[in-house]
């Protein structure tokens, strides 16, 4: 199958120098658009961070997560984890509480983390996750 083509036709009222109309055609193939979307980045290293300080559900948002407290973390379902083209989100939860706290990650439902119903994280640690759209994994711990 040969990469089909958008084509895009793009007017644009022109008023240098009495250019008049111009019409501009912009042709760009659905593999390279999906591409584009697919590695999207956020300039300047700027990542989402949020602190936790209750028990929460997460959503399917590419973030970092602080949790203060010894508090339990359901994750969103496995399969809103993957975007366009089907990659995964990542979702990275690091244990920030005091001496003693321990947080508690859960995967929704009956979807397993690693294989496992939850992962537990001691002081200072912390897990990043991505999916396979049924299951969660642990990419690495930090």
């Amino acid at each position: 199958m040969t990469k089909q083509e958008v084509q895009l036709r793009v007017s644009k009222d022109e008023t240098n120098e009495g250019s008049g109309d111009t019409n501009t055609n912009l042709r760009r193939s659905i593999g390279d658009v999906a591409n584009d979307v697919n590695n999207f980045t956020l300039r300047g290293g700027s990542v989402r961070v949020q602190t936790l300080s209750a028990d929460t559900t997460l959503e399917a948002l590419t973030a970092d997560y602080l949790v203060d407290g010894a508090y339990t973390i359901t994750l969103p379902p496995a399969a809103d984890w993957i975007l366009f083209g089907g990659s995964s989100i990542q979702i990275s939860i690091k244990n920030a509480a005091g001496a003693g706290d321990s947080v508690t990650v859960e995967g929704n439902g009956s979807e397993t983390i690693d294989g496992a119903g939850n992962k537990a994280l001691a002081q200072y640690r912390g897990v990043v996750l991505i999916s396979n759209g049924t299951n969660i994994f642990i990419k690495s711990q930090i």
